[in-house]
Order: C-alpha cells, then sequence, then structure tokens
C-alpha cells in the first residue's frame, strides 16, 4: 500500500487541522497530481495517521520546571534534550493565548522559520506526533521524553554536559562547574536548580 492509499484509508484519526490538508492533498492527488514537495507532506500525514499516541508519563515535573522560571522572570523558557541518536529536541510551554495553553510544544533547535515541529505533550502526558514527526524519529522522540518525564532536571542537564551548551539557554559554557553539571549559575537562579557544591 502507497502513502495516498495508506493516508486515505486513516485520514479520519487525524486531527482536524490534519484531515482538512489531508483531504486537500488527496483531492488534488485523484486531480493533477501532487508535487515532490506535496508528496512528502502525504508520507507525514500517512505515519502520523498511523502512529497512534504515546503516553509520556506524568509531565508535572517538565511544566514545573519551565511555569517556576516564568515566576522567576524568564520570558520563553526553554529545554533543550539530545536523544541517543544526536536528534536536538526543545520543550516550550505552550502560552495562555495559544490554541492549547499549558501544553508543552516539542520541536527541533533552530529560528522559528526553520525549526521543525514535532508534536505537543497534553496535560494527561500523552504525546501526540504532528508536523515533523515520522514513523522513524517519533520512537525516539518518545524515548526521550519519557526519560525527561522521570528526571526533568538530569535528563536536561545531560544535553549540557553532553554538548558544552546551557541547557536552558543554549549559550556556551566556560565555567568548569556549569560544564559539569549542565547549565549556568544565572540559570540555575531562573529555573530554581542546584549549581555548584549543592549540585
Amino acid at each position: 500500500m502507497n502513502a495516498i492509499e495508506t493516508l486515505r484509508e486513516n485520514v479520519g484519526k487525524l486531527s482536524e487541522h490534519d484531515r482538512d490538508f489531508a483531504q486537500s492533498l488527496l483531492e488534488q492527488a485523484a486531480g493533477r497530481g501532487l508535487s515532490a514537495k506535496q508528496f512528502a507532506w502525504v508520507d507525514r500525514l500517512a505515519a502520523r495517521a498511523t502512529t497512534p499516541p504515546a503516553s509520556i508519563g506524568d509531565v508535572t515535573g517538565i511544566v514545573s520546571l519551565m511555569t517556576d522560571a516564568m515566576g522567576r522572570g524568564a520570558k520563553r523558557p526553554r529545554i533543550r534534550l539530545r536523544t541517543p541518536g544526536g536528534l536536538d529536541l526543545v520543550l516550550a510551554i505552550a502560552g495562555p493565548t495559544s490554541r492549547e495553553p499549558g501544553t508543552v510544544w516539542v520541536m527541533s533547535a533552530g529560528s522559528f522559520g526553520d525549526r521543525a515541529f514535532y508534536g505537543r505533550i497534553a496535560k494527561d502526558g500523552t504525546f501526540s506526533p504532528r508536523g515533523d514527526a515520522t514513523a522513524e524519529n517519533t520512537p525516539e522522540i518518545v524515548a526521550m521524553l519519557r526519560a525527561m518525564a522521570m528526571d526533568p532536571a538530569g535528563t536536561a542537564a545531560a544535553y549540557g554536559r553532553m554538548t558544552g551548551a546551557c541547557c536552558l539557554c543554549s549559550a556556551d559554557l566556560s565555567d568548569p562547574i556549569s560544564v559539569e553539571v549542565g547549565y549556568g549559575r544565572i540559570c540555575a537562579k531562573k529555573y530554581g536548580l542546584p549549581w555548584g557544591a549543592r549540585s
């Protein structure tokens, strides 16, 4: 079964927004055909329709880390992660004006127009793959998010120790203590995390 047939058979499993887009692609495929870029979207949507949401676990710690940082003056708190396969992820909390406030966005690093969007974690701990999530990268993302749910600070700090960049602000770490703990002193204070002898 090709991606168009898979999408046609599973289009009802998509979110309303994705379903409308998928229907337009299917109509165009039946008519004048699709461009290479549109075929890529058919593949993504077919994978998304056949990949069920995954339970991440209790995400209270992840959400608290970012909401506490906002309470201490962080305007747009982010948490950076790297999967064992080398996929860089950024977690951000959806604000009050978002369509799904309080959920956690899962995306790639990079500027707004260049970053990939992999999905959202709902308040009940369910990760719904969206955007650039594929059948290949979703299991890797889910495994990292489950590790993050179990140990938010420790999992985020592992990124800083691995990359030499702060897991919270992405600045290069130069202080030996910051390199060891995975984030800088200022970010530690903002996010309410231990640093130095306390770590």
